[in-house]
C-alpha cells in the first residue's frame, strides 16, 4: 500500500490523517509505504498558479511514477483537494496511479470541494469527474460529504471514516493534565474562550471578535486566547487592526501558532471552544477540542452538524452571524454546568469515536472490500 501525503507541519487534518496512517499498525498486514508530498511553505502559497508550485509538482510527478513502477502498489491511498491547482495535480496523480491498475481509494479532506464543484462550469465539472472515477472508493469524512459525493452520481464506493485525533496529541494532553494545566484563572471565577485555526475572515475571526466585544461587556470574566497564524494576504493585518479598535482589546489575545505540549496546554486550561467558519470539512481542531473535554461553539457548515449536535455536546449558530454567535457563546460562557455536561460527552465520543485505532480499522476494512470487489 503506498500512502501518499503530507506530514505536519504545518498541522492540517490531511497531515494527520497522513500521520495517522503510517504510524498505524496497518504496518503489520500492510507492506506500506509514504509517498511524502510534504512543503515547508506558508499556506497563503499553496493552491495558487505560480511557477513555484508547478515545478513542484511536476518534480513530484516524476518520482510517483518512479516509485509506482518500483514499488507496484495494490493500493494508493490518495488526498484530493479543491483548488485547481492541486486538483491538476492530484488528476495527475489518479492518472498514473490507474494505469497501474492499483486500486486507488481517494480521501477528501477540504471544507470547500462542493462550493468549487458546483460553482464551476462543465468541463471544469466533467474534468473532476473523469478524475474522481478513477477511484475505487472514496472516504468521505462525515455522513454530509457522503451525501455529496454520492450525489456526483460517480460509479465509486462511498465510505464515512471519521478523522482521528492525533495519539501525539492525546499524549501530550494527558501529560499536561498530569502536571496540572489549569491556573488562577478558574479562582479568579474568569471563562476561557479558546479559539485554535487560522487568522482568517472565512474562519470567521472577525465575527468572534465582535461577538466577544459585546460578550465581554455583559460577561466580565470572559476572555478569549486565539491560537493560529496568518493564512490569506490581508486578512490578519485587517483582523489585527479591527482588534485594535476594540475596548475589550487587553482581553483578547493572539498568541500565534502553538503545537505539542504547548497547544494541548492551551486545550487544557479552556472553558469553551469556539469555531465560527464560514465553511468546513471536518475541522481536526474540533475533535482535539472535544478530546480536551470541552463544549464547542461551532457553525452549521459542512461536517460539523454530523458530529456535533444542537444542545448535546455543542452548540450551531449560522456562519457571519454574529448576533446568534454572542447568543450561544453567552449562554454557554454563563453555565457551569451546561459546559462540564457538554464536555464529558465529546471528551467520550473523541476518544471512542475519533482514535487512531477507529479510523485504522475503518480504512482496513475499506482496503479489504476494495480488493475482494476486483481482485489482483
Amino acid at each position: 500500500m503506498l500512502v501518499v501525503g503530507p506530514l505536519p507541519p504545518p498541522p492540517g487534518g490531511g497531515e494527520t490523517v497522513t500521520q495517522v496512517l503510517i504510524n498505524s499498525n496497518l504496518n503489520e498486514g500492510y507492506n506500506l509505504r509514504h509517498f511524502d508530498t510534504s512543503r515547508r511553505v506558508s499556506k497563503e502559497t499553496m493552491g495558487r498558479w505560480t511557477g513555484a508550485n508547478a515545478l513542484w509538482a511536476t518534480r513530484y510527478l516524476f518520482e510517483f511514477k518512479r516509485v509506482l513502477r518500483t514499488f507496484q502498489p495494490h493500493i494508493v491511498h490518495l488526498p484530493v483537494a479543491s483548488n485547481r491547482p492541486a486538483t491538476v495535480r492530484d488528476a495527475l496523480f489518479s492518472k498514473a496511479a490507474a494505469v497501474t491498475r492499483a486500486r486507488i481509494v481517494m480521501h477528501n479532506h477540504s471544507g470547500l470541494f462542493d462550493q468549487r464543484y458546483n460553482g464551476a462550469g462543465p468541463l471544469w465539472k466533467r474534468y473532476v469527474r473523469t478524475h474522481l472515477g478513477r477511484a475505487s472508493a472514496m472516504i468521505c469524512l462525515t455522513p454530509y460529504w457522503k451525501e455529496f459525493f454520492d450525489s456526483l452520481e460517480l460509479p465509486i464506493r462511498t465510505e464515512v471514516i471519521y478523522n482521528p485525533v492525533s495519539p501525539d496529541f492525546i499524549h501530550a494532553l494527558d501529560q499536561v493534565r498530569a502536571a496540572g494545566a489549569r491556573n488562577e484563572r478558574q479562582e479568579a471565577k474568569q471563562v476561557h474562550i479558546l479559539y485554535v485555526g487560522a487568522i482568517c475572515e472565512p474562519k470567521g475571526v472577525p465575527e468572534l471578535l465582535l461577538a466577544c466585544e459585546e460578550l465581554m461587556e455583559r460577561v466580565p470574566g470572559a476572555i478569549l486566547t486565539l491560537v493560529g497564524g496568518p493564512q490569506y494576504p490581508g486578512h490578519y493585518e485587517r483582523i489585527q487592526a479591527l482588534h485594535q479598535t476594540l475596548k475589550h482589546a487587553d482581553r483578547m489575545r493572539f498568541v500565534g501558532p502553538l503545537f505539542g505540549e504547548d497547544l494541548a496546554r492551551a486545550y487544557a486550561d479552556a472553558d469553551v471552544f469556539v469555531l465560527p467558519s464560514h465553511s468546513e470539512g471536518l475541522p481536526m481542531v474540533l475533535l482535539e477540542a472535544m478530546a480536551a473535554g470541552l463544549p464547542i461553539v461551532s457553525t452549521a457548515v459542512g461536517g460539523i452538524p454530523d458530529v456535533i449536535a444542537e444542545g448535546r455536546n455543542g452548540l450551531l449558530v449560522p456562519p457571519r452571524d454574529g448576533k446568534a454567535l454572542l447568543g450561544a457563546l453567552e449562554r454557554i460562557v454563563e453555565s457551569g454546568d451546561l459546559r462540564a455536561r457538554m464536555g464529558e460527552v465529546n471528551e467520550c465520543d473523541a476518544r471512542e469515536k475519533y482514535s487512531a485505532e477507529a479510523f485504522a480499522a475503518a480504512c482496513d476494512e475499506l482496503y479489504q472490500t476494495v480488493l475482494l470487489e476486483r481482485p489482483w
